[in-house]
């Protein structure tokens, strides 16, 4: 029950929040940003917020932090959509935990992360009107730099915030843009079984993004996306089952998404997982993956996200721990 009021205290103020933000114009700036990271959330349908076994990723939830390692360093690479599209999707990350020796006991450890998210699409075309036939191709991309940080309150509370910056560049334009996550992390257990609850406000306020360089020098937005989910651990770290909501402040029911996953480990080092995701207009999609751990030091892991419109999408990681 301790835990409970603190989760009720922060979606109260989330909700709050975004009850008095209006929606402008020009939603959906970094749309590449919800497809969501690394391997290992994405075979479990992106279902990650309130996760509290095996490595942290700061971009589901900075309050896990504090449950990273000592040190460790990350990153995905993927090409969504399948090769012919001409897009690349990857990120990279590092993060460390600190343990605290304070007096208080108030503050036990603290967790930090630096990373980046980028995406890049090759080989876009533009024709030139003085010869017509003729064209030429460029490159746009669009990255977000961020840094994150995690602080125990209790031994069954943390919290955690992450700093995003924005930036954009297509043929002469550039934009930018700074944007604040909010995270929470709470955990208890029910018939002795843990249970964890979470919630991750993302880019509260809607993040705003400002375009130079091209005409009129138009604002775009990042849409407000409060996560919010539980986990609970079965068998002794045998089964993971997970379970997340994404409310999009303002936004249609297409984009608002449910998010569920499994993990189940049958050996110390082997990870077999499968997830569902839908939006709320019944449009969803599974997904499934597998992950290996190796001496206890290395992480591989792979999902494979099926897409009936635009093909599959596989998405591969690694993660080394010092």
């Amino acid at each position: 029950m301790k835990t409970l009021v603190p989760v009720a205290v922060f979606l109260v103020a989330g909700c709050m929040l975004a009850m008095a933000s209006g929606v402008p114009p020009g939603v959906g700036a970094s749309a590449f940003s919800r497809i969501g990271i690394d391997a290992r959330p994405l075979a479990m349908g992106g279902a990650f917020v309130a996760v509290t076994l095996g490595k942290p990723i700061a971009y589901y939830n900075p309050a896990s932090l504090v449950r990273a390692p000592d040190l460790s360093a990350s990153a995905m690479y993927s090409q969504p959509y399948g090769a012919d599209f001409g897009i690349t999707f990857q990120d990279v990350s590092l993060s460390a935990r600190i343990d605290l020796r304070l007096q208080t006991e108030s503050v036990r450890a603290l967790g930090l992360s630096i990373g980046w998210i980028g995406a890049v699409v090759d080989d876009i075309i533009v024709w030139d009107e003085e010869n017509p036939g003729s064209y030429e191709t460029f490159s746009a991309t669009s990255s977000i730099f961020c840094a994150s940080a995690g602080v125990t309150l209790r031994d069954y509370l943390s919290v955690g915030c992450t700093v995003k910056y924005y930036h954009d560049s297509i043929l002469e334009g550039r934009s930018g843009g700074l944007g604040f996550d909010l995270g929470f992390l709470g955990t208890f257990a029910v018939a002795e079984i843990p249970v964890a609850v979470g919630a991750n406000l993302m880019d509260v306020g809607q993040t705003r993004i400002q375009w130079y360089g091209t005409a009129g020098e138009p604002v775009n937005y990042v849409p407000w996306v409060n996560k919010i989910g539980a986990s609970a651990i079965f068998g002794e770290d045998l089964v993971l089952a997970a379970c997340d909501v994404d409310w999009a402040v303002g936004r249609p029911a297409s984009e608002q998404k449910v998010h569920v996953g499994v993990e189940v480990t049958p050996v110390r080092w082997i990870f077999v997982r499968a997830g569902w995701s839908s939006d709320f207009t019944g449009n969803g999609t599974i997904s499934g993956g597998v992950g290996l751990e190796l001496f206890g030091q290395l992480w591989l892991d792979y999902a494979y996200v099926p897409n009936s419109e635009l093909g599959a999408t596989h998405f591969v990681s690694m993660q080394f721990s010092f």
